[in-house]
């Protein structure tokens, strides 16, 4: 920090780690959910050990902010249910990120799809940043920033076709999303996606001036 950095860094996610790594495809991660429901939280209890392990070990080597990706669910909700949520995943976020508090460092959670049902739990959780909030996915950032703005920081509202845009509608797109976003602090302006490989140079120079121009709040103009 004294020198202008501030490390994040990562761990596995807890349901994704099961699925990317020990179960996938994603189908057989659900069956065993549902079909095998104690196998499955054998499985999770080990990824989750190595996960807090990994992640203590970070925090003590100077991590400022352990992120994770999960990828809960899809445009329509969640792959499980939200009680499901509660009672296989819930306790290992909410355990991850009391360490992180614990060392002074912050929590950013990646998931796409509508995860909608589950914020309020993650806000009790006292998850710092969520990301990449999609409209692509019906994560509707006004409603958010509305509903939780004020105890948990919104990263992304950027659509995943910017590169599809014109100009014009890239300019106003953006500024859409600072409007809503940006009023009182605790957002950080991305995209649902990487940056797409069809956007032009001149859009892509257009998308980082405004990065850069509004990346403290400021009165919002071209």
């Amino acid at each position: 920090m004294d020198r202008g950095f501030f490390p994040m860094c990562g761990i596995n996610g807890f349901f994704s780690g099961v699925w990317y790594f020990l179960r996938g495809p994603l189908e057989v991660t659900l069956k065993d959910i549902y079909m095998r429901r104690g196998f499955y939280k054998k499985l999770l209890a080990k990824i989750g050990e190595f996960n807090i392990k990994a992640e203590k070990n970070l925090l003590e080597r100077g991590a400022l902010m352990i992120g994770w990706v999960e990828d809960l669910g899809y445009n329509k909700g969640m792959f499980i249910h939200p009680k499901l949520y509660k009672e296989l995943i819930y306790p290992w976020h909410k355990r991850a990120i009391e360490l992180a508090h614990k060392y002074g460092a912050f929590v950013n959670m990646h998931s796409h799809g509508n995860i909608n049902a589950i914020v309020p739990l993650l806000v009790n959780a006292k998850l710092d940043v969520l990301n990449p909030i999609g409209p692509s996915d019906n994560m509707d950032l006004k409603a958010l920033k509305e509903n939780y703005g004020d105890k948990l920081c919104l990263q992304g509202g950027l659509s995943k076709h910017i590169g599809l845009m014109s100009l014009e509608e890239l300019k106003a797109h953006l500024l859409d999303r600072l409007r809503i976003g940006s009023p009182g602090g605790g957002f950080i302006l991305s995209s649902e996606g990487d940056i797409p490989y069809e956007m032009s140079i001149e859009n892509f120079k257009e998308f980082l001036k405004a990065s850069r121009k509004y990346r403290v709040n400021k009165p919002l103009s071209w």
